[in-house]
């Protein structure tokens, strides 16, 4: 068998891949080129052009809380999560764990897309955008305690029966609110 030059054996008589003998050291310095590359190419927050979200979208997300988000991992694969949403300022939010992948992978990369479906995943709508991160080492506490209030009460669509033991509860976790700000909306429901 002969190697070819992308360093996989292949049998000439049954024409399929049998073994792998690439250089691992090569392949590791390719995937960084191809993720800085990437990286360069993405804009910062201050060069994308928002996009508030519209009436319709709003009104949309408000009544269909099921969505699924898309992060993208060091390597620059997606990472999707299901995640409960509302809702918040200019975009839709969520909270979570700070040491969930998703807030690891939108801190790192805050390029994401989240599709928000009806219940029998028939319509929806995509936002296309960045990630802003409100968690505990980046706002003030009680700036922090009244935005995961606020994500409470749009997801859940009610009060909480005991805010105090809900804001223990969001300390104890580390919980953080993840916003996406759209700089694209679409989708079947719009």
């Amino acid at each position: 068998m002969k190697p070819s030059p992308t360093g996989i054996s292949r049998d000439p008589e049954c024409s399929r891949y049998t073994g792998w003998s690439g250089n691992y050291e090569q392949i590791i310095l390719n995937m960084a080129v191809r993720q800085e590359a990437r990286l360069s190419t993405t804009p910062t927050p201050s060069e994308v052009k928002r996009t508030m979200l519209t009436d319709e979208a709003r009104a949309f997300v408000t009544e269909n809380k099921q969505a699924v988000l898309t992060t993208f991992r060091q390597s620059g694969a997606a990472q999707m999560s299901i995640v409960t949403v509302c809702p918040f300022g200019d975009g839709v939010g969520f909270s979570t764990t700070t040491g969930r992948a998703k807030l690891v992978n939108a801190r790192r990369e805050p390029r994401c897309s989240l599709l928000v479906s009806k219940s029998d995943w028939w319509g929806f709508v995509v936002l296309e955008g960045q990630a802003q991160i409100l968690a505990p080492d980046n706002t003030d506490a009680d700036e922090l305690r009244l935005a995961l209030r606020e994500v409470y009460r749009g997801a859940a669509g009610k009060e909480h029966p005991d805010w105090a033991d809900y804001d223990a509860t969001m300390v104890r976790d580390s919980r953080a609110v993840m916003i996406v700000v759209p700089d694209r909306v679409y989708g079947t429901a719009l």
